[in-house]
Formats: structure tokens, sequence, C-alpha cells
């Protein structure tokens, strides 16, 4: 299975040149999204884990932000897109 990551949160633009922060993961069936965190933090160096813990980042997948702690288990199948960004704040 493959999935694709974007990695556009500032925390990747620091360590990351623009044409590296698009991947293409191949997956075994059943990945979960704490099973891709933990792969994208391993090729990239940075604790991404606690990025979305501490809600520095978050994800977005399927047009909504992933609630990272209650759904870290969620299955992906495949195609489909986790975009890494920065929350939005202000008002």
């Amino acid at each position: 299975m493959t999935v694709k990551a974007v990695l556009s949160a500032l925390q990747f633009r620091k360590v990351l040149p623009h044409t590296e922060r698009t991947l293409e993961i191949s997956l075994p069936d059943n990945s979960t999204v704490k099973y891709v965190v933990q792969k994208l933090s391993e090729k990239v160096g940075i604790d991404i884990e606690e990025l979305l813990k501490s809600k520095k980042v978050v994800i977005i997948l399927k047009n909504r932000v992933l609630q990272y702690e209650e759904e870290a288990d969620h299955k992906l199948s495949e195609g489909e897109s986790l975009i890494f960004i920065n929350p939005l704040i202000g008002g």
C-alpha cells in the first residue's frame, strides 16, 4: 500500500528542501497513522510524535484535522494523503 505525506509545517522546512517535503511511502497493509509518524520521524530526524502531542503540528486526513492522541491507531487506506501543517490560530 502507498500513502502520501506532505510535510508543510515550519519545523520540516528547516531540515528538508522543498523538493523533499512530499513523500510517497510504501507501507504494509493495515498500517496506522502512528506507524507512518514513526517512519517519517526516522527519515527526517525529528520527533514528529512529540510535535503532534504538543499540538505544534497537526495532521489533515480526509479533509479534517486528525486528533492524534485519539486516532493514532487509525488504519490507513491505499492512496490516502496525510498533510502535516502548523495549526491555524488567531482570529
